[in-house]
């Protein structure tokens, strides 16, 4: 994970015209057709222990980088933390910063309904693309999010996730084969539908029991 050190100096060195551009992209494609606001309006996004604030006007064409910065006088002011970030990579997590206060959305009542709206309509894919997307901007290797060896059940938030659980469990079926049935499992719980998931259950299980 991007620690706050490495950010802030990125975030120092990063021209702000790239900066606006940036938090612009990010914000298209995380609520890309999702937000619906009767006028055109201004917003501002503000990590608050990076001392940092972008300016940018939304529009039915998305978000665009605001030429004249509107400080203190924006439709809509979204806030939060570093921390709040990090965590937010998972959606549970993004929910539950949203239900906290952590994110902060303040707007009128109506602007503000649709934005949370907006938020809560993010999957966990568009997220982990956002992520991998910041990674790469920033030119390090994204963190995987799933750590294999800890997974819970409850870790698991969309398809993609039981997949990449289900491969890991495939590609150590020869050398580990009780890790590879706890996986499995998992991935059977989550997915109690799929045929070639519950075969290797089945199969692993037969395996174990002979040994």
């Amino acid at each position: 994970m991007i620690n706050k050190k490495i950010l802030s100096a990125a975030v120092k060195i990063m021209p702000n015209r790239l900066q606006d551009k940036a938090i612009c992209s990010a914000l298209n494609l995380l609520f890309v057709n999702k937000i619906t606001l009767d006028a055109d309006k201004t917003v501002s996004v503000s990590v608050n222990d990076l001392n940092k604030q972008w300016f940018m006007r939304l529009t039915a064409k998305g978000f665009m980088p605001l030429a004249q910065k509107v400080v203190g006088d924006n439709d809509i002011q979204l806030s939060t933390d570093l921390a709040t970030i990090f965590a937010s990579q998972r959606r549970s997590q993004l929910i539950n910063a949203l239900e906290s206060g952590a994110i902060c959305v303040v707007a009128n009542n109506q602007d503000k309904q649709a934005f949370l709206s907006a938020f809560e309509a993010i999957t966990q894919p568009q997220i982990d693309n956002i992520v991998n997307r910041g990674y790469r901007f920033l030119r390090m290797t994204p963190p995987t999010r799933i750590d294999i060896n800890k997974v819970v059940f409850d870790d698991i938030e969309c398809q993609q996730d039981v997949d990449f659980i289900r491969d890991h469990a495939v590609n150590i079926e020869k050398t580990d084969l009780p890790k590879a049935l706890r996986l499995m499992e998992l991935a059977h719980k989550a997915r109690p539908e799929g045929p070639f998931i519950r075969d290797k259950v089945m199969e692993y299980r037969k395996l174990l029991q002979s040994k």
